[in-house]
């Protein structure tokens, strides 16, 4: 098979919001691809293909900082809320004091 007759293919398409609709790809040799901020650029399959394994490296690599920071988070508000009943639990026993001497 000649480079130049390429086989068309039959692909879904997001044509926003998440609707989608069929589309016959007829030249299936050059994809246009995402970059980023809505700009797309045209790469041939293979070169698409090493963008994608360059990028989900990147993304994992964020995913992981982002779960890092989230669980330091999560102590973070775990320290608060225990903190937060203890003075809690101190200000009921005060008041109690002090009304048992009042009364």
């Amino acid at each position: 098979m000649q480079q130049g007759t390429q086989i068309p293919r039959k692909v879904m398409t997001d044509i926003g919001c998440n609707f989608y609709c069929q589309a016959e790809l007829n030249d299936p040799s050059k994809l246009l691809v995402c970059v980023g901020l809505d700009t797309f650029v045209e790469f041939t399959q293979e070169e698409s293909l090493e963008f994608i394994d360059k990028k989900v490296k990147i993304l994992t690599k964020q995913a992981e900082k982002l779960t890092a920071n989230s669980a330091k988070i999560k102590a973070f508000i775990k320290v608060i809320l225990t903190g937060l009943r203890d003075l809690q639990f101190l200000e009921f026993n005060d008041d109690s004091k002090q009304r048992e001497v009042l009364l």
